[in-house]
């Protein structure tokens, strides 16, 4: 009797672990539900051909509510916002910047929006000549053309940079919240498309002097 009962344990076993592996093999290859965070990176890495990439460096946004991921190969850069919702990851904000070229900085920009209310700003690059020790952010915005413009600057030191495989890499968040929805006759409506916005990134050595400056 015993040796019948562990028999078909062992068969419930054996059919569920192979159910377990076709139902990753199925949300692997179609991108559906994704189970971790990391395929959402695989999935930015796919939409910008850039290749398999690195992480760098992970830290949690609650502003946003979204987990924000650094990570980078010798080509490129790649930052993500990614979320769990109930049919799994999902990264609604990203940004790639190209690498292939030699240059002292590479940098961009991405705004992260918790999709109702708020929007972030964040900053983040590679900084390859020995001699920057800062990197500015400055960015301005305003609700329309007309409206006036708000300046916002904000400083990384490299004692706060982040290092691997022998490069230095930053990341920056801007504490200024932007406003992703106003309201409109007791609606919300959204007035992102509607923003005049300017990032500039500056890098700075130890004595102020201007070494690199990147528009994004």
């Amino acid at each position: 009797m015993k040796r019948r009962i562990w028999t078909r344990k062992r068969k419930a076993l054996s059919l569920t672990a192979v159910t377990l592996v076709l139902f990753f093999l199925f949300q692997y290859t179609y991108g559906i539900c994704l189970m971790h965070p990391v395929q959402a990176r695989w999935e930015a890495e796919q939409f910008y051909g850039c290749g398999s990439t690195e992480r760098i460096c992970h830290v949690w946004d609650g502003a946003v509510g979204q987990h924000v991921t650094l990570s980078s190969n010798e080509h490129a850069l790649l930052l993500i916002g990614t979320y769990s919702t109930l049919s799994g990851w999902s990264c609604r904000d990203r940004d790639a910047v190209d690498c292939s070229e030699a240059a002292p900085l590479y940098g961009g920009t991405l705004r992260l929006s918790d999709g109702a209310v708020e929007d972030v700003v964040y900053a983040y690059g590679q900084v390859n000549d020995a001699a920057i020790d800062k990197i500015q952010l400055s960015f301005c915005f305003a609700a329309n053309e007309t409206a006036p413009t708000e300046t916002h600057i904000y400083l990384t030191d490299a004692e706060d940079w982040h290092e691997h495989n022998g490069q230095r890499y930053f990341l920056l968040r801007s504490d200024a919240l932007m406003p992703a929805y106003a309201p409109l006759n007791g609606r919300p409506y959204q007035i992102n498309q509607g923003m005049v916005w300017d990032c500039t990134l500056t890098a700075l050595n130890q004595y102020g002097t201007v070494l690199a400056e990147i528009k994004t």
